[in-house]
Protein backbone atom coordinates (compact mmCIF):
# COMPACT_ATOMS: atom_id res chain seq x y z
CA UNK A 1 0.00 0.00 0.00
CA UNK A 2 1.15 3.35 -0.57
CA UNK A 3 0.04 5.61 2.65
CA UNK A 4 1.42 9.37 2.59
CA UNK A 5 1.54 11.10 5.61
CA UNK A 6 1.66 14.65 6.84
CA UNK A 7 4.46 14.73 9.84
CA UNK A 8 4.04 17.85 12.20
CA UNK A 9 7.06 19.75 13.73
CA UNK A 10 6.68 18.02 17.68
CA UNK A 11 7.60 14.95 17.81
CA UNK A 12 5.47 14.58 21.10
CA UNK A 13 2.26 15.77 19.54
CA UNK A 14 -0.65 13.44 19.87
CA UNK A 15 -1.29 13.76 16.01
CA UNK A 16 2.47 13.09 15.00
CA UNK A 17 1.18 11.91 11.56
CA UNK A 18 -2.19 11.79 10.05
CA UNK A 19 -3.12 9.69 6.72
CA UNK A 20 -3.68 12.49 3.81
CA UNK A 21 -3.84 10.06 1.10
CA UNK A 22 -3.36 6.01 0.12
CA UNK A 23 -3.96 3.45 -2.55
CA UNK A 24 -4.22 -0.15 -2.12
CA UNK A 25 -2.83 -2.75 -4.72
CA UNK A 26 -6.49 -3.80 -5.01
CA UNK A 27 -7.56 -0.11 -5.49
CA UNK A 28 -4.87 0.56 -8.03
CA UNK A 29 -4.87 -2.79 -10.08
CA UNK A 30 -8.90 -1.51 -10.39
CA UNK A 31 -8.11 2.03 -11.32
CA UNK A 32 -5.53 0.85 -14.34
CA UNK A 33 -7.79 -1.79 -15.80
CA UNK A 34 -5.55 -4.27 -14.89
CA UNK A 35 -8.58 -6.54 -13.29
CA UNK A 36 -10.65 -6.35 -16.07
CA UNK A 37 -7.40 -6.70 -18.47
CA UNK A 38 -6.66 -10.08 -16.64
CA UNK A 39 -10.15 -11.45 -16.30
CA UNK A 40 -10.45 -11.06 -19.98
CA UNK A 41 -7.37 -12.59 -21.08
CA UNK A 42 -8.07 -15.71 -18.54
CA UNK A 43 -11.31 -16.11 -19.98
CA UNK A 44 -9.44 -16.47 -23.48
CA UNK A 45 -6.78 -18.91 -21.98
CA UNK A 46 -9.55 -21.10 -20.58
CA UNK A 47 -10.72 -22.09 -24.04
CA UNK A 48 -10.31 -25.49 -25.13
CA UNK A 49 -7.89 -25.04 -27.96
CA UNK A 50 -5.78 -22.67 -25.74
CA UNK A 51 -5.43 -25.22 -22.97
CA UNK A 52 -4.34 -27.77 -24.65
CA UNK A 53 -1.77 -25.50 -26.34
CA UNK A 54 -0.53 -24.69 -23.06
CA UNK A 55 -0.67 -28.09 -21.43
CA UNK A 56 1.11 -29.68 -24.50
CA UNK A 57 3.87 -26.50 -23.82
CA UNK A 58 4.56 -27.98 -20.83
CA UNK A 59 4.47 -31.40 -20.95
CA UNK A 60 6.55 -31.61 -24.51
CA UNK A 61 10.08 -29.71 -23.23
CA UNK A 62 13.03 -29.82 -25.08
CA UNK A 63 14.98 -30.05 -22.31
CA UNK A 64 17.00 -33.08 -22.22
CA UNK A 65 15.80 -35.01 -24.87
CA UNK A 66 17.44 -37.14 -27.11
CA UNK A 67 18.02 -36.99 -30.47
CA UNK A 68 15.92 -40.06 -31.32
CA UNK A 69 13.09 -38.14 -30.25
CA UNK A 70 13.85 -34.36 -30.67
CA UNK A 71 11.96 -34.25 -33.89
CA UNK A 72 8.62 -35.41 -32.59
CA UNK A 73 8.75 -33.14 -29.38
CA UNK A 74 9.83 -30.66 -31.41
CA UNK A 75 6.87 -30.58 -33.40
CA UNK A 76 4.45 -31.15 -30.68
CA UNK A 77 5.74 -27.84 -28.90
CA UNK A 78 5.88 -25.82 -32.32
CA UNK A 79 2.06 -26.83 -32.91
CA UNK A 80 1.48 -25.56 -28.84
CA UNK A 81 3.18 -22.94 -29.68
CA UNK A 82 1.46 -21.67 -33.08
CA UNK A 83 -1.82 -22.03 -30.97
CA UNK A 84 -0.64 -19.40 -28.31
CA UNK A 85 1.17 -17.46 -31.06
CA UNK A 86 -2.11 -16.37 -32.85
CA UNK A 87 -3.72 -15.55 -29.27
CA UNK A 88 -0.82 -13.17 -28.47
CA UNK A 89 -0.34 -11.70 -31.60
CA UNK A 90 -4.16 -10.77 -32.31
CA UNK A 91 -5.06 -7.86 -32.72
CA UNK A 92 -8.26 -7.59 -29.91
CA UNK A 93 -5.25 -8.49 -27.56
CA UNK A 94 -2.97 -5.74 -28.71
CA UNK A 95 -5.62 -3.31 -28.14
CA UNK A 96 -6.49 -4.67 -24.82
CA UNK A 97 -3.14 -4.75 -23.70
CA UNK A 98 -2.93 -0.71 -25.08
CA UNK A 99 -5.82 0.43 -23.27
CA UNK A 100 -4.87 -1.02 -20.00
CA UNK A 101 -1.07 0.59 -20.68
CA UNK A 102 -2.58 4.26 -21.70
CA UNK A 103 -4.58 4.17 -18.59
CA UNK A 104 -1.89 3.32 -16.21
CA UNK A 105 -0.01 5.98 -17.67
CA UNK A 106 -3.28 8.33 -17.30
CA UNK A 107 -3.74 7.05 -13.51
CA UNK A 108 -0.49 7.30 -12.45
CA UNK A 109 -0.12 11.31 -14.07
CA UNK A 110 -3.65 12.19 -12.08
CA UNK A 111 -3.12 10.17 -8.74
CA UNK A 112 0.53 11.93 -8.49
CA UNK A 113 -1.17 15.47 -9.00
CA UNK A 114 -3.55 14.90 -6.74
CA UNK A 115 -0.83 13.81 -3.95
CA UNK A 116 1.15 17.12 -5.06
CA UNK A 117 -1.94 19.21 -4.45
CA UNK A 118 -2.55 17.77 -1.12
CA UNK A 119 1.02 18.25 0.03
CA UNK A 120 0.91 22.06 -1.12
CA UNK A 121 -2.21 22.15 0.77
CA UNK A 122 -0.89 20.61 4.10
CA UNK A 123 2.12 22.02 4.18
CA UNK A 124 0.99 25.58 3.23
CA UNK A 125 3.04 25.77 0.01
CA UNK A 126 5.66 23.78 -1.70
CA UNK A 127 8.67 23.76 0.82
CA UNK A 128 8.61 20.24 1.88
CA UNK A 129 10.50 16.87 1.31
CA UNK A 130 9.28 14.17 0.59
CA UNK A 131 10.58 11.15 2.92
CA UNK A 132 10.14 7.61 0.47
CA UNK A 133 10.98 4.05 1.96
CA UNK A 134 13.82 2.91 -0.09
CA UNK A 135 12.07 -0.79 0.71
CA UNK A 136 12.34 -3.22 -2.52
CA UNK A 137 9.41 -5.27 -3.71
CA UNK A 138 9.35 -8.16 -6.09
CA UNK A 139 7.93 -6.72 -9.24
CA UNK A 140 5.05 -9.29 -9.51
CA UNK A 141 3.13 -11.47 -7.17
CA UNK A 142 0.87 -14.54 -8.47
CA UNK A 143 -2.49 -13.08 -9.22
CA UNK A 144 -1.62 -9.60 -8.35
CA UNK A 145 -0.47 -6.72 -10.65
CA UNK A 146 2.73 -4.95 -10.45
CA UNK A 147 3.62 -2.77 -7.60
CA UNK A 148 3.69 1.22 -8.17
CA UNK A 149 5.99 1.67 -5.35
CA UNK A 150 9.13 2.67 -7.70
CA UNK A 151 6.96 4.20 -10.61
CA UNK A 152 5.50 6.84 -8.22
CA UNK A 153 8.97 7.31 -6.41
CA UNK A 154 9.94 8.15 -10.12
CA UNK A 155 6.97 10.23 -10.96
CA UNK A 156 7.07 12.45 -7.85
CA UNK A 157 10.89 13.11 -8.18
CA UNK A 158 10.31 14.84 -11.31
CA UNK A 159 8.58 17.70 -9.39
CA UNK A 160 9.30 17.28 -5.53
CA UNK A 161 12.05 17.29 -3.62
CA UNK A 162 12.24 13.03 -2.71
CA UNK A 163 14.60 11.85 0.05
CA UNK A 164 15.15 7.85 -0.04
CA UNK A 165 15.00 6.29 3.51
CA UNK A 166 16.06 3.17 5.11
CA UNK A 167 13.37 1.22 5.75
CA UNK A 168 14.87 -1.12 7.82
CA UNK A 169 13.20 -2.17 10.89
CA UNK A 170 10.37 0.39 9.76
CA UNK A 171 7.49 -2.35 9.54
CA UNK A 172 9.07 -4.46 12.88
CA UNK A 173 9.62 -2.25 15.57
CA UNK A 174 6.67 -0.22 17.86
CA UNK A 175 7.04 3.50 17.47
CA UNK A 176 5.11 3.97 20.90
CA UNK A 177 7.93 2.02 23.18
CA UNK A 178 10.51 2.16 20.72
CA UNK A 179 12.34 -1.03 21.73
CA UNK A 180 15.17 -2.35 19.87
CA UNK A 181 15.38 -6.03 21.12
CA UNK A 182 11.53 -7.18 20.34
CA UNK A 183 10.02 -7.10 17.14
CA UNK A 184 6.32 -6.59 16.40
CA UNK A 185 3.79 -9.56 14.88
CA UNK A 186 1.09 -9.75 13.37
CA UNK A 187 -1.84 -10.95 15.93
CA UNK A 188 -3.79 -14.28 15.82
CA UNK A 189 -7.38 -13.93 14.09
CA UNK A 190 -10.46 -15.81 14.57
CA UNK A 191 -10.33 -17.39 11.43
CA UNK A 192 -9.33 -21.10 11.33
CA UNK A 193 -8.17 -23.22 8.87
CA UNK A 194 -7.01 -26.67 7.95
CA UNK A 195 -3.76 -28.06 6.73
CA UNK A 196 -3.36 -31.20 4.16
CA UNK A 197 -2.51 -33.35 7.48
CA UNK A 198 -5.43 -32.26 9.12
CA UNK A 199 -4.22 -29.68 11.89
CA UNK A 200 -6.06 -26.96 12.48
CA UNK A 201 -4.66 -23.41 12.95
CA UNK A 202 -5.83 -19.56 13.53
CA UNK A 203 -4.62 -17.49 10.45
CA UNK A 204 -3.27 -14.25 11.08
CA UNK A 205 -4.53 -11.16 10.46
CA UNK A 206 -3.09 -9.56 7.40
CA UNK A 207 -2.09 -5.78 7.69
CA UNK A 208 -2.62 -5.01 11.65
CA UNK A 209 0.78 -5.59 13.70
CA UNK A 210 0.78 -6.35 18.03
CA UNK A 211 3.55 -4.95 20.36
CA UNK A 212 4.10 -7.30 22.94
CA UNK A 213 5.69 -4.61 25.22
CA UNK A 214 3.39 -2.02 25.18
CA UNK A 215 0.32 -4.29 23.89
CA UNK A 216 -0.41 -1.45 21.60
CA UNK A 217 -1.99 -2.93 18.16
CA UNK A 218 -0.65 -0.77 15.27
CA UNK A 219 -1.95 -0.68 11.08
CA UNK A 220 0.74 -2.09 9.86
CA UNK A 221 1.84 0.64 7.43
CA UNK A 222 0.71 3.53 9.84
CA UNK A 223 3.51 2.14 12.33
CA UNK A 224 5.85 2.23 9.42
CA UNK A 225 4.68 5.23 8.39
CA UNK A 226 5.70 6.61 11.39
CA UNK A 227 8.85 5.16 11.37
CA UNK A 228 10.41 6.43 8.04
CA UNK A 229 9.48 9.74 9.06
CA UNK A 230 11.39 9.32 12.23
CA UNK A 231 14.35 7.99 10.44
CA UNK A 232 14.11 10.27 7.67
CA UNK A 233 14.24 13.46 10.64
CA UNK A 234 16.69 11.53 12.90
CA UNK A 235 19.14 10.72 10.04
CA UNK A 236 18.47 14.63 9.18
CA UNK A 237 19.55 15.86 12.09
CA UNK A 238 22.38 13.87 13.34
CA UNK A 239 23.62 11.93 10.31
CA UNK A 240 22.79 8.77 11.78
CA UNK A 241 19.37 6.52 12.10
CA UNK A 242 17.23 6.45 15.20
CA UNK A 243 18.71 4.00 18.01
CA UNK A 244 15.64 1.77 17.99
CA UNK A 245 15.60 1.58 13.69
CA UNK A 246 19.28 0.87 13.81
CA UNK A 247 21.19 -2.53 12.97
Amino acid sequence: MVYFQIRHKSEFDRREARQVINLSRKQYNQEINLTYYNKTLNRKQQQPRCQAASIRLSENSLKGVFWQDFDARYHDTRAGYEILKKLYSSRNFGKLRFKQRSQKQKFDRVYVNKALKIFDVEAGGNDFVVAYGDGQFPLTMKGCGSSAHGRLMRLLSKRVRVVMTNEYRTTKACPKCRDKTRSMRQPMGNVRKTTADGIEYNVNVHGLSYCRICKTQWARDYAASLNIGRSFVHHFETGRPAEYLSR
